[in-house]
Order: structure tokens, then C-alpha cells, then sequence
């Protein structure tokens, strides 16, 4: 579901990591379809009425934008599932805000 395959991400993970700024928004980017999907999957009815999920999407790669650096130095995870974490936080954020 997303542009790139396991190898491409890592790449721009490791230009991430040395400061390449368009590595880390592209990586972001790729991963637009895959959020768009879960988020479309995982909202519900209730909070669709309130809240459009093509919002979400952008908060959440705002969000990831704002963490990555974190993400890069501590690698938890992998990248995949770590931007899935953070969408799903945030509508658990959004549910509890607009619920």
C-alpha cells in the first residue's frame, strides 16, 4: 500500500538520518495511501460525520513529520508501523475530542 518497497524506505530512512530534509518528506509522502486506507478503515461513522478523514491524514503526517527525528535516533520499529501508531493515536485523540 505504499510507493516504496522495504529497500527504497530504508534508503530514505538513512538520507533522513543524515539530514536530508526532501528524504524524510518524501518518505512521509510515500505513506500517504496507506494512512488514507487505515484511517478509512479504522474511523468510524460517528466521528466521520464530524471530522474528514483526508484531515486526519495530514495531521498525522504532520505529526510524524514533527517526530521523525525521534523515530530515526530511537528506531523502535519500523517506519510502517510506527506512522500505523501514530494514525491510529491520533483518532483515539479525535474520538475522545469530538466523542
Amino acid at each position: 500500500m505504499t510507493n516504496l518497497d522495504s529497500t527504497q524506505t530504508e534508503q530514505l530512512l538513512q538520507r533522513a538520518s543524515d539530514g536530508d530534509r526532501q528524504a524524510a518528506d518524501a518518505l512521509i509522502a510515500a505513506h500517504r495511501r496507506y494512512l488514507r486506507v487505515l484511517i478509512d478503515l479504522r474511523m468510524d461513522d460517528a466521528l466521520r460525520v464530524r471530522v474528514d478523514p483526508s484531515d486526519v491524514v495530514q495531521e498525522t503526517q504532520l505529526i510524524a513529520s514533527q517526530r521523525l527525528d525521534d523515530f530515526l535516533e530511537r528506531r523502535p520499529t519500523s517506519f510502517r508501523i510506527w506512522i500505523r501508531r501514530k494514525a491510529l493515536e491520533k483518532l483515539v485523540d479525535l474520538r475522545r475530542q469530538h466523542l
